[in-house]
């Protein structure tokens, strides 16, 4: 998927989805994964050089959700949304790098799954899935812990403030997640579990991130981490060789973005926010 402007698609508040929406959900049979032996390993699915305008308040810019793997975004220009991408329920070796993600409250979005909490949370009894919490394939035990060998690396992030179109509050959660004490969303069922003994992604990598915003001092990595700052956390050696920076003028931001899609850079009016 390659050098396609995309806007006003997936519309309406709070629905789970995005511009870009993958599920793999169903496996096939295939030699066109890296071993060249028939598999269910898909080849990369390549996202690139697009520009996603994420008009009427969709939740995501690139949802890669219910087990899609393989997916490498780099390359776009990604603007407004409730997150730029998602990765969850399984979904892994998904690589986000050199985008630029422009006005959302929040940049990602990887989260385990606690099945006895969204038992509750779908209205029935807990004893139905408390076996499952407790099996080796369960969200707090690893595996079901999203974006295993996952990147979200090299990217410029400008964050808008506020909360996302859930009402989660906004923010860069940095590699909180990949340590095992929280979850990019940071939603607020996270740490109610009796069964929580959640351990982060394998391999997912975090660094190289450009994370500018008008606010600095509130913004917090998920409460689960220490309730640190970002730049407290990024501090102390976390996400290497990523910084933050105050949101520079609309000339250098739209300068960047065109370059980010190959186009000359020129000049134009700030977009309304």
């Amino acid at each position: 998927m390659h050098g396609n402007l995309i806007a006003n698609a997936g519309r309406g508040r709070n629905k789970d989805e995005g511009y870009v929406n993958a599920w793999d959900r169903l496996p096939y049979i295939t030699t066109l994964g890296r071993s060249g032996k028939a598999s269910t390993e898909p080849a990369v699915n390549n996202i690139s050089e697009n520009f996603v305008l994420g008009t009427y308040s969709p939740l995501l810019d690139v949802d890669t959700d219910d087990g899609a793997s393989f997916y490498h975004t780099f390359d776009n220009v990604l603007a407004y949304g409730g997150y730029g991408r998602k990765v969850n329920c399984n979904a892994h070796d998904v690589r986000s790098f050199r985008n630029f993600f422009y006005w959302l409250p929040r940049a990602t979005c990887e989260r385990l799954i606690d099945y006895t909490l969204q038992a509750l949370a779908d209205g029935l009894p807990a004893s139905l899935t408390a076996a499952v919490d407790d099996a080796p394939d369960s969200g707090w035990n690893g595996p079901d812990w999203s974006n295993n060998n996952g990147w979200f690396v090299n990217n410029t992030v400008v964050l808008s403030g506020g909360a996302d179109p859930c009402g989660v509050p906004g923010g860069y959660a940095s590699d909180c997640p990949t340590v095992g004490l929280g979850s990019a969303c940071d939603f607020g069922e996270l740490g109610t579990s009796p069964n929580n003994t959640a351990r982060g992604p394998a391999g997912m990598v975090f660094g190289g991130n450009t994370i500018m915003a008008a606010d600095f001092a509130t913004m917090k990595v998920p409460a689960r981490c220490g309730n640190d700052t970002l730049q407290q956390w990024l501090a102390k050696g976390h996400d290497p060789g990523t910084w933050v920076a105050p949101v520079q003028s609309w000339p250098v931001l739209l300068a960047a973005m065109r370059a980010k899609l190959g186009l000359p850079v020129g000049s134009g009016p700030a977009p309304s926010r």
